[in-house]
């Protein structure tokens, strides 16, 4: 398999792209073949990274359904169930209600839009670099840790939702897996939105 590896502490120019032994699996795990990868820090360290394979536990795994494109799916791994579970676990978003999205033109505020909406709440954004604090409070890694049958039952729902075209993730670019350091690159030169690697 090949990966993305940082070769020492750096900026982008540190990413190479290797050739590495394939991931063996242990008793319950299962190795996937990696489509598409959020582009995101909290993409490699709870989904596993920038490589053709990864392992995971089988009883985590979510089936995603045929009609879903793998980068639309790879956006609703981190954003779109950040958002569901900020929306709909923590604040329990009803129709009526109004909500404030900051930082509703990255990739977890888009999906937060999109789906307070769809909530029947009445939205309002802000877009400036730096908001993500706000969110901090409730991120997917925290929230995750404290409740992780919700994870899968929460992507679940999302992937099905996705499928039936009622909502639809925005991937604002993809990349090829190779070119990884294009991403951070894009990233570092303030680009926003969702990236996506595809292998």
């Amino acid at each position: 398999m090949h990966a993305v590896v940082a070769t020492s502490w750096g900026g982008p120019e540190v990413l190479e792209w290797q050739e590495l032994p394939d991931l063996e699996p242990r008793a319950g795990e299962v190795r996937v073949r990696v489509e598409a990868a959020g582009v995101r820090v909290a993409g490699l360290s709870i989904v596993g990274g920038w490589a053709e394979q990864l392992l995971a536990r089988a009883d985590d795994l979510v089936r995603v359904p045929e009609e879903i494109e793998s980068a639309t799916a790879a956006c609703l791994v981190m954003g779109g169930v950040g958002a569901w579970q900020m929306l709909h676990r923590v604040a329990e978003v009803r129709p009526g209600c109004r909500v404030l999205v900051h930082g509703a033109t990255g990739g977890v505020g888009t999906a937060a839009t999109q789906l307070a909406r769809l909530a029947g709440a009445e939205v309002f954004g802000t877009a400036r670099a730096g908001d993500e604090a706000v969110l901090e409070g409730h991120s997917i890694q925290r929230m995750r840790a404290a409740h992780p049958e919700w994870f899968k039952a929460d992507l679940g729902t999302l992937l099905q939702m996705t499928a039936e075209r009622i909502h639809r993730p925005h991937v604002s670019r993809t990349f090829a897996l190779s070119e990884a350091r294009l991403t951070v690159e894009a990233l570092a030169r303030g680009e926003r939105g969702k990236f996506v690697l595809l292998a």
